[in-house]
């Protein structure tokens, strides 16, 4: 399958995960996306049988609603908000979740 162009995903995912490598792979999501929210891209992760049990961390600088981050907590393995010291966020939180085993999601 092509990359998609211009932002665009089209519903599918460009690879599909063997359940055995999982393990080693996660995936890191905005939430505002240009075509496609990232909330409906989450939905579809969570899906596809191809990729259930894939962590996905959401980093965001979108103000979130009480019923989005109820979903998100149901469904992303972590919520990191945009701003000051994100990366270091971000990696103490793929550290962690690495050294879970991917036990949350």
């Amino acid at each position: 399958m092509p990359w998609p162009r211009k932002g665009r995903w089209g519903g599918q995912l460009s690879i599909a995960i063997p359940p055995p490598l999982r393990l080693l792979f996660s995936a890191i999501l905005d939430l505002l996306l240009p075509v496609m929210d990232g909330m409906t891209v989450l939905d579809r992760l969570c899906a596809s049988p191809h990729h259930a049990g894939l962590p996905v961390i959401v980093v965001t600088g979108k103000e979130l609603t009480p019923r989005e981050r109820e979903e998100l907590a149901e469904k992303a393995s972590g919520v990191i908000a945009k701003g000051e010291g994100v990366e270091e966020r971000l990696k103490e939180a793929l550290r962690s979740l690495f050294s879970l085993g991917h036990a949350h999601r």
